[in-house]
């Protein structure tokens, strides 16, 4: 059996869930995991093998998912946000990750979605890029408009918006909906977020700009968010 502890918001408890069950379903092992609202998939009960001892304990982020054996109690309590975790589950992962709500408008081909974290909850907003990263790099792509998804839209930060060259419209929905917006995408400009990055990888966006900076930067025990094996990602320095 794998038992997981809940940890964080929306786009941590979505890696958290991913990698215990494709361990789970690798070595039909019981997955004892919370369902992830929005996403009807996860509700789906995964039979296995039900052991009681012995017992390992998994945290943090990294951990060699290849020693664990189908004979053995996994207690995860941790974010595990690796993409060589998921890289060859993606159909699978996608599959769990379908999103039951409707997008609130149509995103055009040529829109550019921005999703920009302010911290809401307490994270720390140092991880987001100066506004003028912001001018200087969205002003290079082309987009007939900018659509804006963030959890705080009333922060003063947003001000660097009127010094862009081009329509932006403010996606004031609420977390769900501007996923979907995420995901409807064709071209998205990614910040330091597991939110937006979920939206982009389930994405069918031909653009992902990812920016190499902060924690975007794969560290050798810590999170790697980067998608290695897709041409749509765009590293901007």
């Amino acid at each position: 059996m794998i038992t997981v502890t809940k940890n964080g918001t929306l786009g941590n408890n979505m890696w958290q869930y991913a990698v215990a069950r494709i361990i789970a379903e690798k070595n039909n092992l019981k997955l004892n995991c919370f369902s992830i609202p929005g996403f009807h998939n996860t509700n789906n009960v995964v039979t296995g093998k039900i052991i009681n001892s012995p017992t390992r304990q998994i945290s943090g982020h990294r951990f060699d998912m290849n020693s664990i054996g189908s004979n053995t109690k996994i207690i995860m309590n941790g974010f595990f946000q690796r993409y060589e975790y998921i890289k060859e589950y993606k159909n699978e992962v996608k599959e769990w990750f379908k999103l039951d709500i409707n997008t609130p408008f149509e995103v055009n081909k040529n829109d550019l979605v921005v999703s920009i974290r302010r911290g809401w909850n307490g994270y720390p907003v140092y991880y987001c890029p100066p506004q003028e990263y912001f001018i200087e790099n969205l002003n290079k792509i082309d987009c007939d408009r900018i659509i804006l998804c963030t959890d705080t839209f009333e922060d003063p930060f947003f001000k660097f918006l009127e010094k862009l060259n081009v329509e932006v419209i403010k996606a004031n929905y609420s977390p769900l909906e501007q996923f979907s917006l995420i995901q409807k995408s064709n071209k998205i400009f990614l910040t330091s977020s597991t939110f937006c990055w979920w939206a982009a990888f389930l994405s069918n966006a031909s653009e992902i700009y990812y920016p190499w900076i902060n924690n975007f930067i794969p560290t050798e025990n810590g999170v790697n968010w980067y998608v290695d094996d897709e041409d749509r990602y765009i590293i901007l320095s």
